[in-house]
């Protein structure tokens, strides 16, 4: 049965295997997200002796016996045999690794066991599972990675941030159309600000994809498109939703995440130079390590998989416990939000004529 939105009850499917830093990080950070939401449960994928010897070192660390009966009573693990690794081929893993803890988790959202899969490990194998097992929205042509970046009051919609290394001009233009609707449903803004990630403003800067992407998006009745953005105005706050393919949208996002990463590193060697630096390194110590906690990708919470019938996330290979806690924490505000079913509602509007033009969608107050 799924979780009552009533009473914010919800069940979350997590491979314990996936991600570079599994199984002590998937449980390390489901254990502390069960610890901060009491009306969440969670449903741990993968070998039973593996993860069970895990989960228990993982509740071992928590304070009290009556903690950890309480944590435990709303764990449960789904034996798998097998498990995808972070550097097997997605088709044949999928074809030859048949009972996984990946197929087990999306079965158990289709199935209504669960309200969402939280998955931090490979991602070609996510997207191919996750579209054979749970299907794509109608008229969705290809499913996405969406990320809310914290650059901005509301934050920066960017997509495809990796699902898919090749797009198509369509595929952009249809990004463009569930960013928006998914804008709207997290801030409520009735028509957000769209940008097409190029290398210039201009509208004929760019591949071909980039040229052709820009003549559908700004015909395009259903969006509030601005024009092409480079990557300096990814922190302006001139843009709401940004739309990339996938390769680029990946590069983009990683070198973000890395920059923060170097700027860190090198305030914090500048600090070592002298006593005052050292001083004036320890004031600004704790700023830094928020100000870091803030733009890292691994803790903002992953990324949906939009485009789904169903709530799946998708968080950084690396995550370490605090990043599995915060995805957890991201579909369950997305589940309470009702995202798939507004998403629906949407695209449902989306009528396509014989000659592939649109009917209007009427934005989301």
């Amino acid at each position: 049965m799924r979780g009552d939105l009533a009473t914010k009850e919800m069940r979350v499917a997590i491979d314990a295997m996936g991600g570079d830093n599994a199984p002590d990080c998937t449980v390390n950070g489901s254990v502390l997200a069960l610890k901060e939401w009491r009306g969440l449960k969670v449903i741990l994928t993968g070998p039973k002796d593996i993860v069970e010897k895990t989960l228990e070192r993982a509740l071992q660390k928590l304070s009290s016996p009556s903690e950890r009966e309480e944590i435990r009573s709303r764990i449960e693990i789904v034996h798998t045999d097998q498990y995808i690794r972070m550097d097997d081929p997605p088709s044949l893993a999928l074809k030859d690794k048949k009972n996984n803890s990946l197929v087990k988790s999306l079965s158990l959202l289709k199935s209504g066991e669960v309200d969402a899969v939280v998955y931090a490990g490979n991602t070609g194998a996510l997207l191919e599972a996750s579209v054979l097992t749970l299907g794509r929205l109608p008229n969705v042509k290809r499913p996405a990675l969406i990320t809310l970046w914290p650059v901005k009051e509301g934050g920066l919609a960017f997509l495809d941030s990796g699902a898919n290394a090749e797009a198509k001009p369509d595929h952009l233009n249809q990004f463009a159309i569930m960013g928006t609707v998914f804008y709207q449903v997290i801030n409520g803004y009735p028509s957000p600000r769209v940008g097409l990630l190029n290398i210039g403003s201009e509208e004929v800067k760019g591949s071909q994809l980039q040229q052709e992407a820009y003549k559908m998006l700004r015909s395009n009745e259903l969006i509030n498109f601005i024009g092409n953005v480079e990557p300096e105005d990814l922190f302006s706050g001139k843009v709401d939703v940004v739309v990339a393919d996938g390769f680029t949208g990946n590069m983009v996002l990683k070198t973000a995440e890395a920059t923060v990463n170097f700027l860190v590193s090198q305030l914090r060697d500048i600090a070592k130079k002298s006593v005052r630096a050292t001083l004036g390194g320890l004031l600004l110590k704790p700023y830094l390590q928020d100000l870091k906690k803030e733009l890292d990708y691994a803790h903002l919470g992953g990324a949906l998989l939009i485009g789904l019938n169903y709530l799946c996330i998708k968080t950084h290979g690396k995550a370490d416990e605090i990043a599995i806690k915060n995805a957890i924490g991201f579909s369950r505000r997305l589940h309470e939000q009702n995202i798939i079913e507004r998403l629906k509602e949407q695209l449902a509007k989306l009528n396509h004529s014989k000659n592939g033009e649109h009917k209007e969608l009427k934005p989301t107050h």
